[in-house]
Parts: structure tokens; C-alpha cells; sequence
């Protein structure tokens, strides 16, 4: 099976890790010198380093902007809205682990370091938080596994072969 094939199958696979499926898939965009796409893979297996504007849509998430009154999470209005986004900066791995112990409910601090997540059992609450629908990360990782599963598409659709990747001359690698 060809390594292509293989980021084909395994973004089909929602038991397979994401992380280590970009991974594969960095590895190959780095042997074809395709940069934009390496450089988008990075992000992603690295976490965002850029403005809000800068962040793919597809990491802005739209939730109940929400205040902890010391007892529990109230939903609050600030400047006439009750909805906040919130900007996930963080890595595939970091929201997938996250994913993995967080409830239906996942808090996104308003304020403060983006790569802190809270549940509603979190000992160490913030006081403002963006109150996210579990379903809506998981979108996130689907749409990164869909994205590659069409780059992969895309590349065997115009040709390119496992012996194609590694007879590059080295310059090119």
C-alpha cells in the first residue's frame, strides 16, 4: 500500500490519531516541496501562532458566554450578545486530548492563555469562560481529516506515485 493510500485509509478512520495522521501527511507534503500545505499541516501539528484573523474559520467556535458566581456557571449578556467565540490557537493533539477528558460541555477561558481547557469538574475555574458544545470541537477534527483525505484524493487523481516521491533528487526533498 502506497503512502498516499495509506493517509486515505487512516483519514477514513476515526479510531486512527489525528496527530500522528498529519504527521504522515507532513512527512509526504515535505518529500513533494509543497509548501502552503506543509506549512498549513504544521499549524496544525504545532498550534497557530497568528492573529484571530489570521485562524482558518473552521477554528473559530461560537458558544455561551458564561461567568462563574463561585458555585457554579451562570450564562451572562455582554455588549448585548450572549455569545462568544472562542479561538482554538492549541494543536490537533492538545484538542483531541482534551476531547478525550472533557464532559459534553467544554469552557474556553475568554481571557488569558488560549490552550486551557475546563470542565464542569475543573478544580481551577476561570472567571469568564465561552461554554463550547463538545460536538463542536470534534467538527474541527473532522474537518482537518477531511481536508486531508481530499489532498490525498487529489494527489493519486493527478498522478503522483510512491516512486515519484522518492526519486526526487535530494535538492528537492
Amino acid at each position: 500500500m502506497s503512502i498516499i493510500q495509506e493517509i486515505q485509509e487512516d483519514a477514513l478512520n476515526s479510531e486512527c490519531s489525528l496527530s500522528l495522521l498529519l504527521m504522515k501527511a507532513f512527512d509526504l507534503a515535505q518529500k513533494l516541496a509543497l509548501t502552503d500545505f506543509s506549512r498549513w499541516l504544521q499549524n496544525e501539528i504545532e498550534g497557530y501562532a497568528c492573529s484571530e484573523s489570521e485562524l482558518p474559520e473552521y477554528r473559530k467556535l461560537r458558544g455561551q458566554l458564561s461567568a462563574f458566581d463561585g458555585r457554579r456557571w451562570v450564562p451572562v449578556q455582554r455588549e448585548g450578545s450572549n455569545s462568544g467565540t472562542a479561538y482554538l490557537y492549541d494543536s490537533i493533539a492538545e484538542i483531541e486530548s482534551a476531547l478525550n477528558r472533557m464532559g459534553h460541555e467544554i469552557y474556553h477561558p475568554c481571557y488569558g492563555e488560549q490552550s486551557r481547557w475546563f470542565s464542569k469538574s475543573s478544580q481551577n475555574q476561570p472567571q469568564d469562560a465561552i461554554v463550547i458544545s463538545r460536538s463542536l470541537f470534534i467538527r474541527v477534527l473532522n474537518k482537518v481529516r477531511t481536508y486531508l483525505f481530499n489532498w490525498a484524493i487529489e494527489l493519486e487523481m493527478n498522478g503522483v506515485q510512491e516512486e515519484d516521491i522518492f526519486s526526487l533528487p535530494a535538492t528537492e526533498k
